[in-house]
Parts: structure tokens; C-alpha cells; sequence
């Protein structure tokens, strides 16, 4: 191989890389711009999922302080509750004490302490219908809170997924803009040494042009030196000339001369 095959197989092979670059850039760029969107994704799926984790802690804490402020009640009507009846028995005792009053004649004293002694019924059972109302209230606020605790554990874990692919896509975004840092760079060097080929390649090129022309050149010039020197033998002979050798014996001057000027 010459060297301007051997140069243009270089040109060749330069201008090659340059284009597998550009198409590896494009590749790259479009595997960015797809990892960014899904981690733009992951990130707003995970700060929702945050927001509302924040809003349910706000509303399980709300129910606690209920709880704890029921319990704090039901403690102190407790312990006002008078004769620590269960509510069971202080209502069959009112009510057998409410039975004897309509059922039984009292004297005035009689009725008197029948009527204290119902009096204090009556305030145990409400007293007891008060501690059963807030222990249900203290154990449906528990339950409501425990089941807010168990979405929000449950939406925490899925917030800890997204939040590591998000470092993940983080990191493989981070490789994908080095590596393109890394291609551009090569790809400008490579333009670079593409450029410098195919100026050696034309320099090498017009130079092999021009050493052609000139060869032609010396050689249409001996040729006609050749029929010059044939047309002036024949003419000192007085022989016919046929117009290649007039011109050759004529017109060579003029000939020499635009050759020399090209």
C-alpha cells in the first residue's frame, strides 16, 4: 500500500471512530435523560409518601393524647366512684332499692335512708356508666391508633424503597455523566486527529496530482522533441510533413512555454 492509501485508510478509520462516538454520545445522552426521569419519579413518589407519613404520625399522636387523656379520666372518676361497686351489682342494688320504694310502705325515717341509699346507687351507676364510656373511648382511640401506626410503618418501608433507588438511579446517573465527560473529551481528540489526517491526506493527494501532471508533462515534452527533430530531419530531406510534425516543428516554442507557466 502507497502512502496515500495508507493515509486515507487512516482518514477512513479516524473518521469511523468519530461517528461510533457521536452515535455512543447520543446512546448515552438518552440513557441520562431516561435514568433522571426515573429518578425524578422515585423522588416525588417518595416525598408523597413522606408528606402523608407526616400527616398520619400528626393524626396517631393526636389519638395517643386522647388515649392518655381518657385513661387520666377514667383514673380519677374511678376514683371518685362511690363504694367501688362493679357496675353490675350497684345497678341490680338500685334497682331491687327502687322496687322496695314503690313496693313497700316506709315510715318517714325509713324512706329517708331508703332515699340516701339510692341516691348513692344512682351515682355509682352513672359513675360506672362513665368508667365504661371512657374505656371505650380509651380502647377504640388505642385501636385507631395502632391501626394508623401499621399504615404508617407500611408506607415507611415503601418510602425506604424508593428512597433507595433513588440513591441507585443517583449513582448510575453520576457514572453515565463520566463516562460522557470522559467520551467527549476522546471525541474531540479524535476530531482533531480525523482533521490533521485529512489535511496530510489532500496535501499527499495534490502532491501526487501535480508529480503526475509534471511527468506528463515531460513526457508530452520528449515527444515532441522526438517528432521536432523527426520533422526537421525530413525537411532538410525536402520530405513531406504531416501536421502533428508541423505543429511539433512550429508550434513547439508557444507549447513549452504554457507548459513551464501550468
Amino acid at each position: 500500500m502507497d502512502d496515500i492509501g495508507r493515509l486515507e485508510e487512516e482518514r477512513n478509520k479516524l473518521r469511523d471512530e468519530e461517528r461510533s462516538l457521536i452515535q455512543n454520545l447520543r446512546e448515552l445522552s438518552s440513557k441520562l435523560k431516561e435514568v433522571r426521569s426515573e429518578l425524578s419519579d422515585n423522588r416525588d413518589k417518595r416525598d408523597q409518601l413522606n408528606e402523608t407519613i407526616k400527616l398520619l404520625k400528626q393524626e396517631r399522636d393526636q389519638l395517643r393524647t386522647k388515649a392518655k387523656n381518657g385513661i387520666e379520666q377514667f383514673s380519677e372518676t374511678r376514683k371518685s366512684t362511690p363504694g367501688g361497686r362493679r357496675a353490675a351489682q350497684a345497678e341490680k342494688e338500685l334497682a331491687s332499692l327502687e322496687w322496695k320504694v314503690q313496693t313497700t310502705p316506709f315510715d318517714r325515717d325509713q324512706e329517708k335512708r331508703m332515699m340516701i341509699q339510692i341516691r348513692a346507687r344512682e351515682s355509682q351507676v352513672v359513675s360506672n356508666r362513665k368508667l365504661q364510656q371512657l374505656r371505650g373511648e380509651i380502647e377504640k382511640y388505642k385501636q385507631e391508633g395502632d391501626t394508623v401506626h401499621a399504615k404508617i410503618q407500611e408506607l415507611a418501608a415503601e418510602s425506604q424503597k424508593h428512597h433507595l433507588e433513588i440513591l441507585k438511579l443517583r449513582e448510575q446517573s453520576s457514572s453515565i455523566k463520566q463516562e460522557i465527560e470522559e467520551k467527549v473529551v476522546l471525541l474531540d481528540v479524535t476530531r482533531e486527529k480525523a482533521l490533521l489526517a485529512a489535511q496530510k491526506f489532500l496535501m499527499a493527494q495534490n502532491q501526487n496530482r501535480y508529480t503526475t501532471r509534471v511527468m506528463r508533462t515531460e513526457k508530452d515534452r520528449a515527444h515532441r522533441e522526438g517528432l521536432k527533430a523527426l520533422a526537421q530531419e525530413k525537411l532538410e530531406k525536402k520530405e513531406k510533413l504531416s501536421l502533428l510534425e508541423l505543429n511539433a516543428l512550429y508550434g513547439s516554442g508557444e507549447d513549452e512555454e504554457e507548459d513551464t507557466s501550468g
